[in-house]
């Protein structure tokens, strides 16, 4: 029963999943990994432009934003998405979220490299969190 509910959360959540990476060989594997976990669609951004472009064209049901992205970090992407109440994921080469500001250091993270199992465990976090009313998602400025 537990292992269905998970598993139909995995598929609301993954109908159409927003990468944030600004390496293209991470973003690819990261496309391979959330398509095998059953991402019908998945849309990729190298950057916070991008990202907000994707997010006001066509919204996704979760996004995986890196925090450092190319001389800018992805927290004006994690903004929108909070303001849209979208459920977002950090992943990170740095396990810091000391550096993070105050309204996303709710939001669950993964380490990079990451895998199926590190992203079942955040996807795991999200539900539960969703269970309890999001509050990283209500957080406002």
């Amino acid at each position: 029963m537990e292992a269905d509910r998970a598993e139909q959360c995995i598929r609301e959540l993954f109908r159409h999943v927003l990468l944030v990476e600004d390496s293209i060989l991470i973003a690819l594997d990261a496309e391979v990994l959330v398509t095998e976990l059953g991402a019908e669609r998945v849309s990729i951004a190298a950057s916070v432009l991008e990202g907000l472009r994707s997010i006001t064209n066509s919204p996704p049901t979760l996004a995986i934003l890196d925090v450092k992205l190319e001389g800018e970090t992805s927290f004006p992407i994690a903004d929108k998405l909070q303001e849209m109440q979208i459920p977002y994921v950090f992943a990170t080469g740095y396990s810091d979220k000391a550096t993070f500001p105050d309204r996303h250091k709710l939001a669950p993270c993964m380490t990079k490299p990451y895998n199926q199992q590190a992203l079942r465990r955040v996807i795991e976090e999200l539900r539960d969190a969703d269970r309890r009313g999001t509050p990283w998602l209500q957080q406002t400025g």
